[in-house]
C-alpha cells in the first residue's frame, strides 16, 4: 500500500512502520501503531525505563535497516 508522502510527512510515517487497521462507523481508520518501548523484551526488572526506550530505538532501527535492505519491488 503507498500512502502519499505528503501524509507520511505529516504524520511522521516511514517505511517498515506497522499501521493499524480499525473499522468505524463511518468507513476503516488508519493508525500508526504504537509501540510501548520494551515490551516483550525479556530484561531484568531493575533496568531503568530509560534504558529500555535506548534498547527498543535500537532494535528498532535493526529491524528498519533489516526490512529496507531486504525490501524487493
Amino acid at each position: 500500500m503507498t500512502i502519499p508522502k505528503a501524509l507520511r510527512e505529516e504524520f511522521g510515517l516511514e517505511e517498515g512502520d506497522e499501521l493499524r487497521w480499525e473499522k468505524t462507523d463511518d468507513g476503516i481508520c488508519v493508525r500508526k501503531a504504537t509501540g510501548s518501548a520494551g515490551r516483550g523484551m525479556l530484561v531484568d526488572e531493575d533496568v531503568s525505563e530509560a534504558k529500555r526506550e535506548e534498547m527498543a530505538a535500537e532494535m528498532e532501527a535493526e529491524i528498519r535497516e533489516k526490512r529496507r535492505s531486504e525490501w524487493q519491488p
